[in-house]
């Protein structure tokens, strides 16, 4: 099929593809790095289906044995953890419709190529806003020893987080769906391979979701630090290596501190997991942007590399939520 019946195709689904930049034609390096992060991304949407459910099962098991209402939330952490693994389906689902593109040879606007921006858009600001509120949470667990209880706080918070992270891209999508510069368009590198905010709306690019990638990184560094050293403390004064803290779940010991600072830690890792898989697409990111004359400032290798392990992020969320699955009630 040539490109020229590609641009025609999308034509007639969505009449913004007469806009300029609405068709980015992909080389064979290109589409062969789109299979590879699509296959990353398929990973993460069978690990994500398959904790959730298991998290169904396992409640629809519990209700029929115990003939009542079961409750999969019994404190806040719970509900950013589920929101973390939901946004990682969005995510997930998102980066799997590049198969279209990789079928293709080239990326079009389209109904399609903005239902993609949606989801990715959505999912990522999402995932960085559930990764945030993680980290503060485990921050007031450890720094000042208090457990948040009030479930209406937390319910609050990620109603607000799922808000802003679907009506943001729609409401937006709308507002210039008929205009020359579409706001969901195909994207090359520094940005991405597949379709996401169009390159002439930069406000909305950092406002609608860099700025929290950014905040969730760096923040959980900033909270990582000294709240890993509060615990390698803890641990000492009770004879452990801070690494048994990962290992230690709250069946294994009788100290209740040890309780604490084993759920603890555990959940530090995923802000940090997030930090490092979002750090080296960022890094790619800045060098691009600071050297966009110069495409090859980054190597294709790189750029698809960065991409496959940042869709890799829904796999490594359910790796660790099944590691905590004796701390949080949610996955029993």
């Amino acid at each position: 099929m040539t490109f020229e019946k590609l641009a025609m195709r999308s034509a007639s689904d969505d009449d913004t593809d007469s806009a300029e930049g609405c068709l980015l034609t992909l080389t064979p390096g290109q589409r062969i790095g789109l299979t590879i992060s699509v296959e990353a991304a398929l990973l993460s949407l069978f690990a994500v289906l398959l904790v959730l459910g298991y998290i169904g099962v396992a409640a629809l098991r519990a209700h029929w044995r115990r003939r009542q209402g079961v409750r999969l939330i019994t404190n806040p952490i719970d509900i950013y953890v589920i929101s973390l693994i939901c946004s990682d389906l969005m995510q997930a689902l998102g980066g799997i419709l590049n198969i279209r593109w990789v079928n293709d040879g080239a990326i079009t606007c389209s109904r399609y190529c903005a239902a993609q921006g949606i989801l990715e858009n959505t999912g990522e600001t999402a995932s960085a806003m559930a990764t945030i509120a993680i980290a503060l949470n485990t921050f007031v667990v450890i720094g000042f020893r208090k457990q948040p209880t009030r479930l209406w706080v937390a319910i609050l918070v990620a109603a607000a987080i799922w808000g802003f992270s679907l009506f943001f891209p729609i409401i937006a999508y709308l507002i210039f769906r008929h205009s020359p510069n579409p706001f969901l368009a195909p994207t090359p590198f520094p940005n991405r391979f597949w379709c996401w905010v169009g390159s002439h709306h930069t406000r909305e690019r950092i406002g609608g979701e860099y700025v929290w990638l950014w905040i969730a990184a760096l923040g959980s560094f900033v909270l990582y630090v000294p709240l890993f050293f509060i615990l390698l403390r803890g641990a000492e004064a009770n004879n452990r290596r801070w690494w048994q803290l990962i290992f230690l779940s709250n069946t294994d010991s009788k100290e209740a501190t040890d309780d604490i600072r084993a759920a603890s830690f555990k959940m530090l890792l995923f802000p940090f997991t997030y930090s490092a898989l979002v750090v080296p697409l960022s890094v790619c990111r800045w060098i691009l942007f600071h050297d966009h004359d110069n495409p090859s400032a980054v190597p294709s290798w790189a750029t698809f590399a960065v991409i496959s392990l940042f869709y890799l992020m829904g796999l490594v969320d359910v790796l660790l939520l099944i590691n905590l699955r004796r701390d949080l009630y949610v996955i029993g």
